[in-house]
């Protein structure tokens, strides 16, 4: 029997790990539910967004998948409303071809998407590269990037004097670990794409750009607009020189 909000309870300790399922099509649910138990992982269903939220804590999900199209809330606004409360790796799967979802995805802070149809080994690669790259920051040294300022990658934040910081998501913290790491040094939009664990879509696959004027968005307060460059028919720098702004939050 598939695993519901209701009948699941919180994951012992040593237990697979639990990834949420959220979509109104019980027929797609259990081809998920199949790939992902296939691949060593626990699955929980939902079928809509209502109890979801209330349910998170309780469950204490590794991952979600989460439909576009759903009845009442649509995965959208359930993402933001999961982004107000939580960093959990989220991975859109939808139905819509349109760059403009993509994009609207990622900027809510989406970590990956898949869209319909998929392939099976694609979706539990996709999967297992969000889970990596949550792993890959447990431990990791914070990197300097001047002015008082470090990346701590484990956290996924900016931390400056005084404890001040700046939250990044996952997808966010990939991008930003990939050219704090190397400062000074053009990264390409397509090494930051496998640096998130995925390939680049074609010319018109705008995540990449989308993700870094997040981060910019997010720290053009703190930390001044030329942090990161944008290096013409390459990709994206972190200045070497930038000298992020001291005043508080």
């Amino acid at each position: 029997m598939p695993e519901n909000l209701a009948g699941a309870g919180p994951a012992g300790a040593g237990a697979a790990r639990r990834i949420v399922v959220v979509d109104d099509d019980p027929v797609l649910r259990a081809i998920l539910r199949g790939y992902l138990e296939d691949a060593g992982y626990r699955v929980t269903e939902a079928a809509d967004g209502e109890s979801l939220l209330d349910a998170l804590p309780r469950l204490a999900p590794a991952l979600m998948l989460l439909d576009v199209k759903l009845p009442g809330t649509d995965g959208f606004e359930l993402l933001r409303s999961v982004r107000a409360r939580s960093d959990l790796p989220v991975i859109m799967v939808t139905s819509c071809t349109e760059a403009r979802a993509r994009v609207e995805g990622l900027e809510l802070g989406a970590d990956d998407y898949v869209t319909k149809p998929f392939n099976a080994r694609e979706l539990v690669a996709r999967v297992r590269n969000v889970l990596r790259r949550a792993a890959e920051r447990s431990g990791a040294e914070p990197l300097a990037i001047g002015g008082g300022w470090t990346f701590d990658r484990e956290r996924r934040r900016f931390v400056g004097t005084e404890g001040r910081r700046v939250a990044l998501t996952a997808a966010e913290g990939a991008i930003m670990a990939a050219l704090a790491e190397h400062p000074g040094r053009p990264i390409t939009r397509e090494a930051l794409a496998m640096r998130m664990g995925r390939r680049l879509g074609g010319p018109d696959d705008r995540s990449i750009d989308v993700l870094v004027s997040r981060i910019r968005r997010k720290l053009a307060a703190r930390c001044g607009s030329g942090l990161i460059r944008s290096i013409r028919n390459v990709g994206y720098m972190l200045d070497a020189v930038a000298s992020p702004q001291s005043d508080d939050q």
